[in-house]
């Protein structure tokens, strides 16, 4: 077999996840601590941007097309910006706005992010009660039916202000933005953690705090559905990743708690835990791989307030998170061979490995009208990931009945940041994401 990658298969799956990630939402990016990237020589960090037109046909949005674009350090070296504007031939329109990692003056350990999106989609979706073609069945649950869900026209906004702080210890003693240093997209000096697991001494640790509002609806056939929710999430965050961009080893640990108090329009009052665990090791380089990295992540999440009455044929869920929130699986990050939200309970866990295995070649690089995009390097993911929802946190549901699936990813570092497309497999199903960053 040859070593040679074809360029042309690479080309196409990079166009199809840079159209796909650019019209996905920005709230997506996993949170990592605010960052800086030096290009090896450099003595100074280059403000970056990138901004394109495209477009894709989905299911959801059939055709459909826009202009997305973003860029770093052109205020401050660390903050970044996105915005993204959608339109479909079935009526679905879009907007999406994202700043995150504003150093505040008054408080320079502070940095705030705000995240905004607004549209309209003629064939949203939602694994909710109401359908009555399963009357009796909890929609969403471990058991439940693919079909079990509701879909229509709709709005979908919402708003999130994050706010975090960044601990004087470890990696963020001497200073609260991380400095790394790349060549030809792979770290060299500037590692924030991995050697030790050490809060006091390495790594960088952050206390968080989110205020968000979301408000969606469905106006379906089967059923109408309405949700929404405002609260306050707080987390604690240890991040002992050499680079969090790119993990090639270390740890990264979150828990966090989120509460809607019923408060102003919210559809009723709900809580949830979660805890986030990833480890990563690396496996040195060979022949035809200059980077190969096993990475392993277990999530959970716990619903105190989640309550569930049946009547009958009648299935009723009091203080329940939101779908988008808590203990539900299935999209962009976890479970990626099932739908979106498709699944969603009391209570959930999920186990997810990875093989990351950063090629030599690099074809796409080489490419003239390519160069805008700053193509460090191409990465082949053979992914594997376990779960299931259950309606009480017992430790024995969480090693029968687990959902599965399998799959491929294609991801590049573009403009330094990570663009992924991952195809999986599962008893439902295949399913394709695209999105910026690794899942975890």
């Amino acid at each position: 077999m040859s070593k040679q990658i074809k360029p042309a298969l690479c080309l196409g799956a990079l166009l199809t996840t840079l159209c796909l990630a650019l019209a996905a939402p920005a709230w997506a990016i996993n949170p990592t601590p605010p960052w800086v990237i030096y290009e090896q020589g450099q003595d100074k960090p280059e403000p970056r941007w990138l901004a394109l037109p495209y477009a894709f046909y989905s299911d959801t949005f059939d055709f459909a097309g826009g202009v997305a674009g973003g860029g770093q350090g052109y205020y401050q070296d660390q903050m970044v910006f996105f915005a993204a504007g959608l339109g479909s031939s079935n009526g679905t329109g879009a907007g999406y706005f994202y700043l995150v990692d504003v150093q505040t003056p008054w408080v320079p350990r502070l940095f705030m992010t705000v995240d905004f999106s607004a549209g309209y989609y003629t064939k949203q979706r939602a694994y909710a009660q109401g359908n009555p073609a399963y009357r009796g069945e909890q929609a969403g649950s471990n058991d439940s039916s693919k079909d079990d869900y509701l879909v229509g026209k709709g709005w979908e906004t919402w708003v999130d202000v994050l706010g975090k702080y960044v601990l004087p210890i470890g990696a963020g003693r001497t200073r609260p933005i991380q400095r790394y240093t790349l060549k030809n997209g792979l770290l060299v000096d500037g590692a924030s953690g991995g050697q030790v697991w050490n809060p006091l001494d390495t790594g960088v640790s952050q206390l968080r705090m989110r205020f968000f509002q979301r408000a969606q609806s469905i106006d379906g056939d089967s059923g109408d559905y309405s949700f929404r929710t405002n609260g306050l999430e707080l987390g604690l965050i240890y991040d002992n990743r050499d680079y969090p961009g790119n993990p090639t080893g270390g740890s990264y640990q979150s828990f966090t708690i989120a509460h809607d108090f019923g408060w102003f329009d919210s559809s009723g009052s709900w809580n949830n835990l979660e805890l986030d665990l990833r480890k990563y090791f690396s496996l040195g380089q060979d022949g035809w791989f200059k980077q190969r990295v096993l990475a392993f992540n277990l999530w959970t999440a716990y619903s105190e307030s989640w309550n569930v009455d049946r009547v009958g044929d009648e299935v009723a869920i009091h203080d329940r998170t939101p779908p988008y929130f808590g203990s539900t699986l299935g999209g962009f990050y976890r479970m990626r061979g099932y739908p979106y939200t498709r699944f969603a309970d009391k209570a959930a866990i999920y186990y997810g490995g990875e093989l990351r295995l950063t090629a030599r070649a690099n074809p796409l690089g080489e490419i003239s009208w390519l160069k805008f995009a700053d193509i460090d390097w191409m990465q082949l993911v053979v992914f594997g990931e376990l779960g299931r929802v259950s309606d009480d946190y017992k430790v024995d549901a969480f090693v029968q009945d687990l959902k599965w699936d399998v799959g491929l990813g294609f991801r590049f570092m573009a403009q330094k940041a990570v663009l992924r497309l991952d195809i999986a497999t599962s008893d439902e199903g295949m399913a394709a994401w695209a999105m910026v960053g690794h899942p975890f």
